[in-house]
């Protein structure tokens, strides 16, 4: 299956910082090319923003991915508040835990460390993305290793154009080792990414867009809240 384009993909995410930490202003302006940053966070964090705006993507810690019970608890929680949510982050270096759950919660799309081991490809990912679905309803999106010198390599190489190719995919979880709101780090993604969704070469969707992106769908990027026009 070939790419369904020729731009370069780039989806970012970013786990919700503590109050007080990102100045409103660099949530919310609107000054600077579309460039979706799709914020992740727990349904406690939610509660924090109107619910026009809460955060489109929920973090699953690895502890309750291990229980179907805990699991569950936390998508419906997550629901409540969010009630359109789709997308997940799994926390920590496992892969996907029972994605049979996640799909009768409403989940289509999660952001990975690695693929879960179960199951073989139900549906084909454009040659070189690094997704996959092993349950129908369900794409697994490996993120980026953002090593030192894998964050290196890709943005700063030969010159300051970050290494996105065309047709290619690439996410990246903006978060500290630790997990945490890295706020230097999204910015310099912002400023050395921004160029080139300006200059129309990459796109810059929002991690529930996986799937229609996959399908050659329109990107639903410019819907929904400030937040993901952060």
């Amino acid at each position: 299956m070939r790419s369904p384009n020729r731009l370069a993909t780039c989806v970012i995410c970013a786990p919700l910082p503590t109050i007080g930490d990102v100045p409103p202003a660099e949530m919310t302006s609107s000054d600077r090319p579309a460039f979706t940053v799709t914020w992740y966070g727990t349904p406690a964090q939610f509660e924090r923003f109107p619910p026009a705006e809460r955060p489109p993507a929920i973090a699953i810690p690895s502890t309750t991915a291990e229980s179907r019970r805990d699991l569950r608890d936390l998508l419906q929680a997550g629901r409540r508040a969010v009630p359109e949510l789709r997308a997940a982050v799994f926390l920590g270096a496992g892969g996907v835990r029972q994605p049979d759950l996640l799909v009768e919660e409403g989940i289509t799309v999660v952001l990975t460390s690695q693929f879960s081991m179960a199951g073989r490809p139900r549906r084909p990912a454009p040659a070189g993305w690094p997704c996959r679905s092993v349950e129908w309803g369900l794409w697994e999106l490996l993120r980026h290793d953002l090593s030192a010198s894998s964050w290196k390599r890709m943005f700063f190489g030969s010159g300051t154009v970050p290494r996105l190719r065309p047709g290619s995919l690439t996410a990246i979880d903006t978060a500290t080792p630790s997990g945490t709101h890295d706020g230097q780090r999204l910015r310099s993604l912002r400023s050395r990414l921004s160029p080139r969704v300006a200059a129309g070469s990459l796109i810059v969707p929002a991690l529930d867009d996986l799937p229609d992106l996959v399908s050659g769908g329109d990107s639903r990027q410019t819907r929904g809240s400030i937040l993901r026009a952060a």
